[in-house]
């Protein structure tokens, strides 16, 4: 701001002292001086670079050449958005030289008339080079042949200029600042030629790379010298000794990362070239002109348009008087101001990133345009004549009179109509309606008084400068609504992504936690890459912190009382961490609304017509209010329901939780131990080979497998279940057979087709019967793939044939075929051809009842085994449906669409089931025992990614299906040592 104490000559002194307060109550420039960002430095550089350009067009002196070199140097120390700045200055000194020279005085028409066709002609070529190049339209060689005739149209201006113009008429001050900021500029542009020319990456700091980046650097910076030196041997070396100085030092970390030169000069504009195709924030064209600065910078745009306005239309000021203006430079400032707000605005409109604090480079010109217009308005009040006159009664009578006007125009229009009936809410709304109307009326009376005391035009004046103050109010309410109350909210829009207060939250638990365990912050805490941002940051000053990425095991979590995960991984992390900790959620990031993508004229149009939508649309700019928005499209608006978030949770262990009064969760939490998990003491890691391992869609690979079988000769059968077909193996993995494709038989899919197979089973005979999942039906092959029937639809009847997602298939000694009906929570038992039998189970939690049953299996003993998912337990019956026996299982946690528990009891009556989100496989004796456990998250031999279907075969092998890993498994039950697993009995 002190820095516009030296902008007096061009904006006035009110003119100053309004852009000064327009910095003041700007919400971009309140918010971004506050946050941790660099764009309060850019301004600074930025003002800096404005005031060199004005000084030394008034006055030509060398010093303002060198704090050029020195605004520039800091410029692109701190921010890559210096190139930008740098166009806007060389594009404005190119067109004022340009004018410079049609003025000139030429030694023939004819050569002032061929520079000006050579340079429309570039210009008209460069601008579409750029525009093409930066819109990603066409391939690079079109873009760099359209900057070769840029460049040839540039050099022949040049020519001709040298040719047709004296010499004294071709140094002008654009002139100097052009070679000053070219010079300097020119060799950062070395990305470019590297990258279109070359085509090679100028971010390579290899010896290799740096051999083609350096000699291409090295004579851009002769030509920048050799151009700089013809020019003025005395300046230039001190204009670059300035830049070059301050450049080195900073990009060099105070000379101790010398690789720091070469990030500089080429990894700026070489990492920018790299992440323009990215498009950070993948925001619209209009972010800026139609969201960011209607919603924030009310003052800066309507003074920046008035102003801009004036200027085309040649609206010239008045004279000052001698204590206004110091001089009279004869600079176009308001034209350079208004140039630099639209080529900051398309600039940053039309490069990839589009992100809210970009909004502080285009709101600065507008502020400063804006302040000149102001100053000029204030300037020519007469307010010692209106003080004297009374006029002072029009600023009060206006706002008066103004929201009364509006009040009444408002209810006319619908809302509380006047005189509508006799009861007390219509009494009420046309006594409110005539008190409007009343103090209107006085209102008016007392205005018309005022204007004939001080003159209409004087009244027109404070008119102006009350709306001035109206909109000041305005963009200072916002300013503080947006840095001071709702900064951590996304209500706003002048922030993007961020942390949600919740990372507070959590942080002062894990801290109360530590000091109350450890007497200081030496607690364990285990954080995933989802959370790593900030989490890395917040927890730095814990020692004993433990980052699992996205590849926890059990081995992470032990010994471990705390645990943060993103809900990336909370499917990884809860079936490790079973029931023995408390989960607690929250926000962890999130973002502003996003619904002005794909703005349409139609959808505009329907906003402003919808009343509903339009008062909807006026909370939120008004009142950063969107129940009722959300209301309209049923989303929950609410701070705790907000809708575009990533979520963190935070789980505790219980034990540590019960130490800790304020954290225990009932009486239970104070005195109950936590209870053990039988299989952990019994894990392993046991070696399997890769039966089927090749992931994709072609013969002999897998997608997704859900279940496997082994036929009486030993074959191995697999659903291959996202490929959509059954495919068979010989007992040493090779391929046999592979019939299916996808059908859906809601759209047209046929018999033998299949929509996500999820269980297969064999029969003596070797006929394959598989669950057809999503149509709903269970189809039944001979060996080789040929279908010999089909029976089943969707439907939740009592009939069994009603079938809802059947995950798997059974066959008894007799030939029985029992089917796990998962959405109909049952077992339905046919016979071979299909012909329904009996039902076994109901839907519950008692016994004998069953909640989500997946895999089953049937023991030689002639018992059925059935995984009751949700019920979290195995439950055995005869075969006849009776009820024998049950346990608990210490898994299934989730409810996963995908992550479904089958099982497999081989001939020793050893039952193998799978726990799919905790990457292991349990073994117990045939009452639910514990006698091994293997597996764990990875995707070696001895790990799984989503262990499912399991199958025994009589000569000891074990099959798992390990469908994250899109691949089967083999070991030999004998490695397992179940005959020396010791557990206690149950």
């Amino acid at each position: 701001m002190a820095l516009l104490w030296w902008f007096r000559p061009w904006l006035g002194r009110a003119g100053a002292l309004a852009a000064a307060g327009m910095l003041t109550i700007s919400p971009y420039m309140l918010y971004y001086a506050r946050y941790v960002r660099n764009e309060s430095f850019v301004v600074v550089w930025a003002l800096l670079m404005a005031l060199a350009t004005l000084n030394y067009f008034a006055d030509r002196r060398a010093r303002w050449l060198y704090l050029m070199a020195l605004a520039v140097a800091l410029n692109h120390a701190t921010k890559e958005t210096a190139f930008i700045y740098d166009a806007i200055w060389l594009v404005f000194l190119g067109v004022h030289y340009a004018a410079d020279l049609w003025r000139g005085q030429w030694r023939s028409r004819r050569m002032q008339i061929i520079f000006w066709a050579l340079l429309v002609g570039a210009s008209a070529a460069g601008a579409a080079a750029a525009a093409l190049f930066t819109a990603a339209l066409v391939q690079a060689p079109v873009s760099i042949g359209l900057a070769a005739v840029a460049l040839a149209g540039l050099v022949g201006a040049l020519l001709t200029v040298l040719r047709g113009l004296p010499a004294a008429a071709r140094v002008t001050p654009s002139f100097d600042l052009l070679v000053v900021i070219g010079t300097l500029v020119f060799p950062q542009l070395v990305a470019f030629p590297v990258k279109l020319l070359l085509l090679r990456d100028p971010l390579d700091y290899t010896p290799a790379g740096m051999w083609v980046t350096g000699p291409v650097l090295a004579a851009m910076v002769l030509l920048s010298a050799a151009v700089g030196l013809v020019w003025d041997r005395r300046r230039w070396p001190i204009v670059a000794g300035i830049f070059g100085a301050i450049y080195l030092t900073l990009f060099t970390t105070m000379f101790t990362n010398g690789q720091g030169v070469a990030t500089g000069v080429v990894g700026s504009l070489g990492y920018w070239l790299a992440q323009h195709g990215v498009q950070r924030g993948s925001q619209p064209w209009y972010y800026y002109a139609g969201l960011q600065l209607p919603f924030y910078e009310f003052l800066p745009v309507f003074g920046g348009l008035l102003a801009c306005a004036a200027t085309l239309l040649q609206v010239r000021p008045q004279r000052r008087d001698a204590s206004s203006v110091q001089s009279a430079p004869a600079f176009p400032v308001v034209a350079f101001l208004c140039f630099w707000s639209v080529l900051a605005l398309v600039a940053y409109s039309t490069a990839g990133e589009k992100m809210p604090w970009l909004t502080v480079h285009i709101s600065l010109p507008l502020i400063l345009a804006a302040g000149w217009l102001y100053g000029r308005l204030l300037e020519q009040v007469p307010w010692a004549a209106v003080w004297q006159q009374r006029g002072w009664v029009l600023l009060l009578l206006l706002p008066l009179g103004t929201l009364a006007g509006v009040d009444a125009a408002w209810r006319l229009a619908g809302l509380g109509a006047p005189f509508q009936s006799t009861t007390l809410e219509d009494l009420q709304h046309s006594m409110a309606f005539l008190s409007a109307a009343t103090v209107l009326a006085g209102a008016v009376y007392g205005l018309a008084y005022a204007v004939r005391q001080i003159g209409a035009r004087s009244a027109l004046q404070l008119a102006a400068v009350q709306g001035v103050g109206l909109l000041a109010l305005l963009t200072l309410r916002s300013a503080i609504l947006s840095s001071y109350i709702n900064f951590d909210y996304q209500t706003e829009f002048i922030n993007y992504a961020s942390g949600a207060p919740g990372i507070r939250v959590v942080m002062a638990q894990v801290e109360e936690i530590s000091r109350r365990t450890t007497d200081g912050l030496d607690m364990k805490v285990a954080f995933d890459n989802d959370v790593s941002w900030p989490f890395t940051w917040y927890l730095r000053d814990y020692p004993n912190q433990v980052y699992y990425a996205e590849q926890p095991t059990r081995e992470t979590f032990r010994d471990v009382p705390v645990v943060i995960a993103g809900d990336n991984n909370w499917a990884r992390v809860e079936p490790l961490l079973g029931n023995n900790y408390h989960s607690f959620e929250y926000i962890r990031m999130w973002w502003p609304m996003q619904d002005y993508f794909d703005l349409t004229p139609a959808r505009v149009r329907a906003n402003l017509l919808d009343p509903a939508r339009l008062n909807a649309l006026w909370n939120i700019w008004q009142w950063r209010d969107y129940k009722a928005y959300g209301e309209l499209n049923g989303v929950n608006y609410a701070l705790a329901q907000w809708p575009v978030v990533d979520r963190m949770r935070l789980y505790i262990r219980k034990d540590v939780a019960s130490k800790i009064w304020s954290l225990g969760v009932g009486p239970a939490a104070l005195t109950e131990p936590l209870p053990p998990d039988p299989f952990e003491s019994l894990l392993r890691r046991v070696p399997a080979d890769i039966f089927v391992g090749a992931a994709g869609s072609a013969p002999g690979e897998l997608k997704q497998p859900r279940d496997v079988a082994v036929a009486p000769d030993g074959s191995v059968v697999i659903a291959d279940t996202f490929n959509h077909r059954i495919q068979s193996f010989t007992a040493d993995g090779r391929l046999l057979a592979s019939w299916g494709t996808f059908g859906a038989v809601d759209q047209g899919g046929q018999p033998g087709q299949f929509n996500e197979p999820w269980g297969v089973a064999v029969n003596a005979a070797g006929e394959v019967y598989v669950a057809d999942t999503w149509n709903h039906r269970v189809q039944r092959f001979d060996a080789a793939g040929k279908l010999l029937g089909t029976w089943g639809a969707f439907g939740n009847g009592t009939d069994l044939l009603n079938i809802w997602g059947p995950r798997d298939i059974a066959i008894d000694g007799a030939g029985l075929v029992y089917v796990s009906d998962t959405g109909n929570k049952r077992i339905s038992v046919f016979d071979a051809q299909g012909t329904p039998l009996r039902q076994i189970g109901t839907a519950g939690a008692l016994d004998g009842q069953l909640d989500e049953p997946v895999g089953i299996a049937i023991s030689n003993a002639g018992e059925l085994y059935v995984a009751d998912a949700w019920n979290r337990r195995i439950e055995v019956f005869a075969l006849d449906g009776s009820f024998l026996r049950k346990w608990d299982v210490s898994g299934w946690y989730g409810q996963s669409l995908f992550a479904k528990p089958y099982l497999t009891v081989d001939s020793n009556e050893h039952v193998y089931f799978s726990d799919p989100e905790g990457f292991r496989v349990f073994v117990t004796d045939r009452n639910g025992r514990p006698l091994r456990s293997f597996g764990d998250y990875g995707t070696d031999a001895s790990a799984f990614s989503m262990p499912t279907g399991l199958a025994a075969a009589s000569n000891g092998l074990l099959y798992i299906a390990d469908a994250d890993n899109q691949r089967v498994m083999r070991i030999k039950i004998d490695q397992l040592e179940l005959n020396n697993a010791l557990a206690p009995a149950k």
